[in-house]
């Protein structure tokens, strides 16, 4: 796991210092990891639907909870990731990666978001097919 987040920083780096010479590299590694974040989302939400329990009419009415309580999930989010690299901060970054390692990692980065985005749709698909209403 560490490795593959470690490739996916140090793609995120040199994709930013190649294209827009930026070295602000966790935003881009953030998006890149946030379908599997979305997807713990969605799999909590099923299971409170199917577990029939009611979302309280504070939530339905006021914007301002709905709000704060978006702000406090992407928070969770920021703060996931900021652990997260602060663990990996001990392996240097690969700063003069070569054309065929960068290549690879483009396809490990669509990959890693392409399956991130399918468990967001796949988790309530098969949730909804095999968990009956408790």
């Amino acid at each position: 796991m560490l490795k593959h987040l470690v490739d996916l920083r140090d793609f995120c780096y040199v994709m930013l210092k190649k294209r827009w010479g930026e070295s602000y590299y966790g935003f881009r590694l953030m998006v890149l990891l946030c379908g599997y974040y979305i997807a713990l989302w969605v799999l909590i939400a099923i299971l409170q639907y199917k577990a029939g329990i009611p979302v309280s009419s504070i939530m339905k009415d006021n914007f301002i909870i709905k709000v704060i309580c978006g702000f406090l999930a992407y928070l969770s989010n920021y703060f996931l990731m900021k652990y997260l690299l602060g663990r990996i901060a001990i392996f240097p970054i690969d700063k003069d990666m070569f054309a065929t390692k960068y290549k690879l990692l483009i396809r490990k980065a669509i990959l890693t978001l392409a399956i991130s985005f399918a468990l967001c749709v796949l988790i309530p698909w098969s949730l909804d097919r095999l968990l009956p209403f408790f």
